[in-house]
């Protein structure tokens, strides 16, 4: 069985970003239990899976080919911090994300969803907010301190969305590219 996640890698120049953003929060919230997401793996997320097997993941690497190509690059920026379900109740700490342009982010999530679910795959209905995780809260009704850090608002492009494993290790996850499909 294969953990499996659809995501868009970033740019090195946002994972320095990331890095520093975060860097000032760990400072700011010490006092809070909050499981830090490891910058050299940060992303943003479009379908998590699960657990696959060989036969589905084949399949899905197939299925996500026909996607190839019909996006072009999708220019993003940082817009600031934010919080799973709000700041008052913090549970995922998150860099927020907006799409510049045209609206090829969401049509990219709809049309890895409408694949997923030909596929008989889970699919997440919420409605779609790109973000980057910075961090899993752990200590209930806490106030994370200085959510207003100033944050460049750096744009940048994905050219290419990969098919993810994630492999839990004793040292966090550790990820590796399937197949990177271009946009």
């Amino acid at each position: 069985m294969h953990r499996c996640f659809i995501a868009l890698n970033l740019p090195k120049e946002i994972k320095n970003e990331f890095a520093k953003i975060q860097a000032d929060l760990k400072q700011k919230n010490q006092d809070i239990k909050i499981v830090w997401v490891n910058p050299q793996i940060a992303h943003i997320n479009l379908h998590f899976l699960g657990d696959l097997d060989e036969n589905s993941l084949r399949y899905l690497k197939t299925n996500l080919g026909a996607l190839e190509g019909k996006f072009g690059p999708i220019s993003m920026a940082l817009t600031g911090i934010g919080s799973f379900p709000n700041l008052k109740m913090p549970k995922i700490l998150f860099l927020g994300v907006k799409h510049k342009g045209e609206n090829n982010l969401i049509k990219l999530y709809r049309e890895l969803g409408k694949i997923l679910e030909k596929q008989r795959l889970s699919v997440n209905n919420r409605p779609f907010i790109a973000h980057i995780t910075l961090g899993r809260i752990k200590d209930k009704n806490k106030i994370v301190k200085s959510t207003d850090i100033e944050v460049n608002h750096l744009e940048f492009k994905a050219s290419s969305f990969e098919l993810m494993e994630s492999m839990l290790t004793s040292n966090g996850p550790r990820y590796k590219i399937i197949k990177s499909y271009k946009l």
